[in-house]
């Protein structure tokens, strides 16, 4: 679990599984699958850990490879929220992002 200096402790949410069961429900993932999980490289652990685990109980195989993107660039009129407020959104609900990318 991971602690902030306002001293919350993070903890996974039962909400939070089902929301990432029902995206790989959707997917119509097969037992024993094998699911990439990508996230950003400032990713906390608690908005991925539940992803994770959602897959395991799923009976899919999740792994998350080491992909390092450069020179990206996504011109403004590709995205569909303005800079920052994907960022906040996916800090204060990230059970809502489990499928979603900024862009």
């Amino acid at each position: 679990m991971e602690t902030h200096d306002n001293s919350l402790v993070d903890r996974i949410e039962p909400h939070w599984l089902a929301a990432f069961a029902t995206v790989l429900q959707q997917c119509k993932t097969l037992d024993t699958e094998v699911v990439c999980l990508l996230t950003e490289t400032q990713s906390r652990a608690i908005n991925i850990d539940p992803a994770e685990l959602a897959a395991l109980q799923a009976g899919l195989r999740p792994v998350s490879p080491n992909l390092l993107f450069e020179d990206v660039h996504v011109p403004s009129t590709a995205s569909l929220m303005p800079d920052g407020v994907y960022f906040q959104a996916a800090t204060r609900w990230p059970h809502m992002f489990p499928n979603l990318s900024p862009t």
